[in-house]
């Protein structure tokens, strides 16, 4: 089904590869990885929206769990809402 979404088609790869670079950039800038600032955001999107992240390793939940305590300010928010 996702082949089907406009923003997921190759026209659009050029697009999303610069949004995954800001995202990563943002990412680094606040010392957490890509995975972190997306829970954290959805975090903080609302208090009736819980991010259900998967993982099969260890290091990998500790990983998102650690995802509660980034620190993410109006501005850095508001970019992503879509």
């Amino acid at each position: 089904m996702a082949r089907h979404r406009p923003k997921l088609s190759r026209e659009n790869f050029a697009t999303n590869r610069k949004l995954v670079d800001a995202v990563k950039a943002l990412a680094a800038d606040k010392g957490v990885t890509p995975a972190q600032l997306a829970i954290g955001w959805c975090l903080r999107l609302s208090s009736k929206v819980i991010p259900i992240p998967g993982s099969s390793k260890r290091e990998r939940t500790l990983e998102n769990v650690a995802a509660a305590h980034v620190s993410l300010s109006d501005e850095v928010r508001r970019p992503f809402l879509i």
